[in-house]
C-alpha cells in the first residue's frame, strides 16, 4: 500500500496544469541553446533523421539550418529544429503524434496567461534573463483541449521573434 501511494502522487501531479511562469525550453528533451552536437546525440537515441527529407532540409536564413526528424516517441512523431550561425538550437517544432496519448493545451502552460492567435492557437511568451534571449512558445489544435503542434523559439533580444522565424498567424507579424 505504501508503494502506491508515491504513484498515486505522482499521476496525480501529471494530471494537473502547468503551473505559471513554468514555460518550456524544448520539445522531446531538444531545448534552445543545445549545441548541434548536443542535439543531434539526444535526437539519434530518440528518432531518425526524416532521409526523405533530407533534401529539402535548406537554409531557413544566413547561416541558419533547419533539420526535420521522425521520432520513436510515444507523444510526438516529428520534430523540426533550426539551428542558427552559433551552431545553437533557435527553434524546435513538433507534431503530435496521432493515437499517442496527446498534448493537453493546460499541460503546456496556463492558456489564462496565452495571448489567442485564433481558434485554437495559443502564444506564450516568457523575457530574457541575465542577459540571455525570452523565448515563446505556440500551440496549435483542431481542438479547444489538444493540441496538435508545439513551437518553441528563442526571440531575439529586444524581445521580437527572430526574422527567421515569424508565426503564420500573428496579426503583428510585417507583411
Amino acid at each position: 500500500m505504501h508503494r502506491a501511494l508515491p504513484a498515486a502522487v505522482l499521476l496525480l501531479a501529471l494530471a494537473l496544469p502547468a503551473a505559471a511562469g513554468e514555460l518550456p525550453r524544448g520539445v522531446a528533451g531538444i531545448t534552445l541553446g543545445l549545441s548541434v552536437n548536443q542535439a543531434h546525440a539526444r535526437l539519434a537515441r530518440i528518432g531518425v533523421r526524416a532521409t526523405e527529407t533530407e533534401a529539402r532540409e535548406r537554409e531557413a536564413g544566413p547561416g541558419v539550418e533547419q533539420e526535420m526528424w521522425t521520432l520513436r516517441d510515444p507523444r510526438y512523431a516529428y520534430l523540426q529544429v533550426l539551428v542558427g550561425p552559433d551552431g545553437r538550437v533557435r527553434m524546435v517544432e513538433a507534431w503530435v503524434r496521432k493515437g499517442g496519448p496527446g498534448l493537453l493545451f493546460r499541460d503546456i502552460a496556463d492558456v489564462r496567461e496565452a495571448r489567442r492567435l485564433g481558434f485554437w492557437i495559443y502564444r506564450w511568451s516568457a523575457p530574457g534573463r541575465g542577459g540571455k534571449p525570452g523565448w515563446e512558445v505556440i500551440a496549435r489544435g483542431s481542438d479547444s483541449l489538444a493540441a496538435g503542434s508545439m513551437i518553441v523559439s528563442s526571440l531575439a533580444a529586444d524581445g521580437s521573434a527572430r526574422p527567421e522565424r515569424r508565426d503564420r498567424d500573428d496579426p503583428d507579424r510585417p507583411r
